[in-house]
Parts: structure tokens; sequence; C-alpha cells
């Protein structure tokens, strides 16, 4: 035997475990648990190809509705209990016969407590799927019903096969001072899941319920859904720590101790969480917003405690630290209002008539659907330049993520309306006087001296 209890304590428990299972008694009983559970298994999956598509056919025939209707979804949700139905009746069928033939069947019995937990898991699941859509019925099962029922079996088989009590009380290790055992480790877990669950529905409840139904706005409540679920899972934590058994009075003269470091390591970390803080609080940036990113808009996706997800016009996801938002200047085209102007530079020809380039380009304006008539358009003369008349074409939209489509669909107008008028976009011309150097000039190109003009004052326009 070895010198530590606790590997002695283990060893005992599964020579135990191995002299139980070595009994004829209770090979049988194996042997039958295992048979029933494979028949249980056969069937449900014979009923799910057999009989279940035939039900669907004959619901499908009386149902008018486009949509499945209850009864659809109820017969989608039913397939999966066929199991664990299946599996308590035969449960029930084999300790009878065991009972008729006086063989010991306890460990039969037990079983039927796993099928009574797969039926349940199951009904709440069923529950689910008609309630929510399968997307959130599966969220839900893989954070909620999943962790929950596994735990639940595990814990029962554990405590069937060996001493469950005497486990959990081996002591694994010591923490500032406290010993800890493996009771005192999977509680701290358990209290730590509890919460971490609790601030993810919370989370859910407020998008989903809260916020539909009320006039706050989004960027208030995500502020207070992101500070409460900070809040929960910190109140987990202490939870965890008193389990344990941890002084809190070590851990703030560790704190203190690691704050020099964490100030100098980490200072852009904390930087970003105390930024995220503030961000939430001001609201100076909420999620929805759209911004200027590195000469680019951006949708603000989400804002957490240490960053902020910008996602572009172009579908790309750009991580942006909060400390950046509060160091630099921001351009937000959405904090306080929708409403945005763009501009769009326009140039014509001498030759035209200024009021008849006004009227075109505030017609040409009105004929776009994302643009506002309250404000109306509005074109400015901005001046004369080299080589055209310039004007500013400024119109207002609610949607500044599409600044940049708006202004080229703009400009495609623009060119059609001034072409069906024959009125000129012109380009840049430059008129080049030569009046020194011109026998230079024909002796580098002599296949145009000849056509040139001898007079040194001569001009080439």
């Amino acid at each position: 035997m070895s010198s530590d209890p606790r590997i002695n304590l283990l060893i005992q428990q599964l020579e135990t475990f191995l002299i139980m299972a070595a009994r004829p008694v209770v090979q049988r009983q194996l042997v039958a648990i295992f048979l029933l559970t494979a028949v249980a298994a056969l069937l449900a999956h014979l009923l799910r190809k057999w009989l279940h598509p035939r039900l669907m056919t004959a619901v499908h025939r009386r149902d008018d509705q486009p949509a499945p209707s209850r009864r659809i979804r109820l017969l989608l949700a039913a397939r999966h209990l066929y199991f664990p139905l299946l599996g308590l009746a035969l449960v029930r069928l084999v300790t009878g016969l065991f009972h008729f033939w006086q063989i010991t069947g306890g460990l039969i019995t037990a079983v039927a407590i796993f099928f009574w937990i797969i039926l349940v898991y199951r009904l709440l699941l069923a529950l689910l799927t008609i309630l929510l859509s399968v997307r959130s019925a599966e969220r839900y099962r893989v954070r909620i019903l999943l962790p929950v029922f596994s735990f639940f079996v595990l814990l029962i088989t554990f405590n069937q096969l060996f001493d469950l009590n005497g486990i959990l009380q081996i002591e694994l290790l010591k923490l500032l001072g406290a010993s800890l055992t493996l009771g005192q480790l999977l509680t701290a877990a358990l209290w730590l899941y509890i919460f971490l669950i609790l601030a993810w529905v919370m989370e859910e409840a407020m998008n989903k319920v809260v916020m539909p139904r009320t006039q706050v706005e989004p960027g208030m409540i995500h502020s207070v859904v992101t500070i409460s679920r900070y809040l929960i899972i910190s109140v987990g934590v202490l939870l965890v720590f008193s389990t344990l058994g941890v002084n809190l009075t070590s851990l703030a003269l560790i704190g203190t101790g690691l704050s020099v470091g964490i100030g100098f390591g980490l200072q852009q970390i904390i930087a970003n969480f105390i930024s995220g803080i503030m961000l939430q609080f001001e609201q100076s940036l909420r999620p929805g917003d759209v911004i200027e990113v590195n000469g680019q808009l951006g949708t603000v996706e989400k804002l957490t405690i240490r960053y902020t997800l910008v996602r572009t016009a172009d579908n790309v996801e750009i991580i942006i630290p909060n400390e950046i938002f509060l160091t630099t200047q921001l351009t937000n085209y959405t904090k306080t209002e929708v409403l945005t102007r763009v501009s769009v530079p326009v140039g014509v020809g001498y030759d035209s008539d200024p009021k008849q380039v006004r009227t075109i380009l505030l017609e040409t304006a009105a004929k776009h659907g994302r643009v506002r008539q309250d404000p109306s358009p509005t074109v400015f003369f901005d001046g004369f330049g080299d080589s055209s008349l310039n004007f500013d074409l400024a119109v207002w939209v609610e949607q500044p993520l599409y600044r940049r489509s708006l202004r080229s669909d703009l400009y495609f107008m623009i060119w059609e309306a001034l072409a069906q008028q024959n009125i000129e976009i012109p380009f840049p011309q430059h008129d080049l006087n030569l009046r020194r150097g011109w026998h230079e000039f024909a002796q580098a190109l002599p296949s145009a001296a000849e056509g040139a003009p001898r007079d040194e004052d001569s001009q080439v326009g």
C-alpha cells in the first residue's frame, strides 16, 4: 500500500468496485441493462424511421396552413421521447421478470433513474423547441440542459458505484493556508457555473424581452447589461473564494503586492478596462453607432470592457482597444442625430448657365430615394476655378453608412442629366507660351520643325 492515504482510499474504492463487478448476480444485471438499452435504442430508431413519417404525412393532409402547425411541431419534438419511454417500459418488464424468477434486480431498478433523467431532459428540450427558435433552443441546450443533466448522471453513477462521500473528502492541495478537498473544488466550480449562467440569462432577457418593450436607448440598455453581467460574475467569484475557505484578507495583501507589477506590465490592459467602463457610463459610443475608423465608415457591433468591435461597409471586423476612443478624436455620425449631410462637388464649363446647372442638380437629387427632402437639398456656387465653374450639391441622408454609395449614385445621375442638356464637364487645360529657345526646340523635334513658324515670338497653344 502507498504511504499517501488519498491514494489508499482510491485503491480501496476501486478494489471494492471490482469485487462487486465480479459477482455473477451483478454481471447478470449488467448484461440485462446493456440488452434493454440496446433494444430501446433500436425500437426508438425504427419508430422514428417508420411511424413518425406516417404521422407527419397524416397531419400534413389535415393542415392547410403553409406554416407548420402546433401539432406538427409537437410531433417533431415527440420523436425525441421514444428512447426514454421505451427504456422505462423495458426496465419495468425486465424487473418483473427478475422478480418472477426470484433473481436480484436492484441495479436494473436503479437504471430507471437514468431513463427518467433522459425523459425530463428531452421534455425540456422539446418544450424549448416549441417555444423558441431552433437556434435559441440549441443555445439553451448546450449551455444549461446538457451540463446540468450530465452532472446529475455522473453524480448518481458515482454514488451507486463508489463511496462518494469518502472520495469528496480527499484533500487535493493547499491554497493560502486553506486545505482544499475535491468536494470543495466541485462545489466552487458549480457556484461559478451558476453565476455565469445567471449573467447569460439576464443578458438574454434584457436584450430579447426588455429592450423591445421599452423606449430606452439600446446603448443605455447595453451598458446596464454589461455592468450587471460583470457584477454578477464578481459576486460569483467572491462566493467561490468563500466556498474554498480562502481568506479574503490574504487576497488583498497579494493584490497589493501585484499592483506594482500590474501598473507596469499590464498598463495598457488596465487603461483599456477603465476606458471601457467610462464609455459604458458616458454613452459617447454605443452599439449601432456609425463612426469613422481609419478613413472608412463602420458600425459599432459590440462594446466590451476591453475592446470595441466595428464592422465596416466591406464586412470587415476591426477590433479597437477602448483607450483609443478616449485619447484620440472620434467621428460619430449617429451620436445624437442620424441625419447627416453629404457633399457632391461638381464642375461645369464656363459657357454653362449657373442657374440652369443649379436647377439640374436639385432635380437630380430629388430623384434619389435616400435623399431627404426636409431639409431640402442645397446647391452652393463655390467659385470660379481654373477650368470650370465649381458647384457643391449638399444633400441630407439618414443612413451615414451609405454615404459613399449615395455619392456614386448621384454622380452617375448628374453625368446623365448634364449630358442631356449638352453641358460640358471640363478637364484641366493649360496654354504653353514659347518666347525664347524656339530654335533649340525645333532642333530637338526635326520632324516638326518644317511646319513650325520661324519667329522667336511665335506662340504654340
